[in-house]
């Protein structure tokens, strides 16, 4: 539906190299070091560079929030806030919650300015930025393949694939109408 969306009318390399690249670049963010902008507190600099960094991750988050293909988990691993954030959430410790507030403005904040530069990219330029999407939906494959399926899997694979397939299909066919 997105490939479709893009109304490709004639091949231009654009339509391979573009959602290539940005496949690539989705693939590359699962290869960032985890906990590489970890948090700290020790002085006032390292509060300060924790809250900006809290607040450029939140648009990342938002990013990863609007875009497929962006895994959400994976921005938090590699800002350093996975943990803190699921254990804060894992114990109920609100004190520590409220440390994330400037991550919690950063993503709302991000997703309005994502969505908002989407629509303006949409009604631009509509066929590279679905192929851009396109890209990101390709880049996130490898993290949804769970490999190869044995035994009893492989007709219960096959039968879940084709019926996916055609609901994809008679969604799109509707949407035409």
């Amino acid at each position: 539906m997105i490939f479709r969306s893009a109304e490709i009318k004639k091949f231009k390399p654009s339509v391979i190299y573009l959602p290539l690249i940005v496949a690539v670049v989705a693939l590359s963010i699962a290869m960032i070091p985890e906990g590489l902008l970890e948090l700290r507190n020790d002085t006032v600099f390292d509060l300060l560079m924790s809250i900006l960094i809290q607040l450029v991750g939140g648009v990342f988050i938002a990013i990863a929030i609007v875009l497929p293909g962006v895994s959400f988990s994976q921005v938090l691993l590699v800002l350093g806030l996975h943990e803190p954030i699921t254990s804060a959430l894992g114990s109920l410790d609100i004190g520590a919650l409220m440390g994330f507030i400037p991550l919690a403005v950063g993503t709302a904040a991000g997703i309005f300015l994502v969505t908002h530069f989407i629509e303006i990219a949409l009604s631009k330029h509509p066929r590279e930025s679905y192929l851009i999407i396109f890209g990101f939906i390709l880049g996130s494959l490898p993290d949804l393949f769970p490999g190869l399926p044995t035994g009893w899997n492989i007709p219960f694979c096959f039968f879940t694939a084709v019926a996916g397939f055609l609901a994809i299909f008679f969604l799109s066919q509707r949407e035409k109408a």
